[in-house]
């Protein structure tokens, strides 16, 4: 039920803190505080732009930023701290995990168009069909030729099956998808330059290789 799994939730980020805090590193525990706002805000702006169509590239990649780039950014660097690593490898494995989170999230938003149910493990299109404007219907929105239909549609909250069947439609039928993928894979390029300051290792390259699944996941 929703009740127990918010409070489940609750729970586990409780107990995610106290780990934290074992380790006794303050940087540490500064960064994981700014972390957890971060998302907390990133989840409140997206729950203030749903329905509405006139969602800025900028503020869809502040966005995504704020969400899954910032976990696994803090993941990487926090690990560097813990390590004991230089300021100039800390701030490199930070920039490496937003780069890796970034191309996750946009690979996530392009699946929810392009995988099945049982592929996703989740109902597909329901990112729209909810009235997250993700990055493929963001860019079919600046290029499709059906763009004012498809923004009417979202702007009047996708009341009817039939409308959200057709503004699934019409985002299938632009480059939204193709854009998104090229966006993604632009991220994880920029993820694997942020490894050049590691020294060659087996670890360096299973980071690169985990930067390449982000993009090129199927569920």
């Amino acid at each position: 039920g929703e009740r127990t799994s918010v409070l489940t939730g609750d729970f586990l980020l409780a107990r995610s803190c106290y780990y934290v805090s074992v380790i006794e590193k303050t940087k540490l525990n500064t960064i994981f505080s700014q972390m957890v706002m971060y998302m907390f805000n990133g989840e409140m702006n997206q729950l203030h732009r749903r329905y509405k169509s006139q969602v800025t590239l900028e503020q869809y990649l502040e966005q995504i930023a704020s969400k899954t780039a910032i976990l696994m950014a803090v993941g990487c660097q926090g690990a560097g701290i813990i390590n004991g690593t230089s300021a100039a490898i800390e701030t490199a494995l930070y920039e490496y995990g937003r780069c890796v989170g970034l191309a996750f999230q946009i690979m996530d938003d392009v699946l929810d168009f392009s995988s099945s149910d049982e592929e996703l493990g989740k109902p597909a299109y329901n990112d729209l069909i909810q009235g997250q404007v993700t990055l493929p219907t963001l860019l079919a929105l600046r290029s499709s030729p059906h763009a004012d239909e498809l923004r009417a549609l979202i702007d009047k909250g996708l009341d009817s099956e039939a409308e959200q069947q057709r503004a699934i439609a019409l985002v299938l039928d632009s480059t939204g998808q193709a854009e998104s993928l090229a966006r993604a894979d632009a991220y994880v390029a920029q993820a694997i330059t942020h490894l050049d300051i590691l020294p060659v290792s087996p670890a360096r390259e299973a980071l690169a290789e985990l930067a390449h699944f982000a993009a090129r996941r199927r569920r």
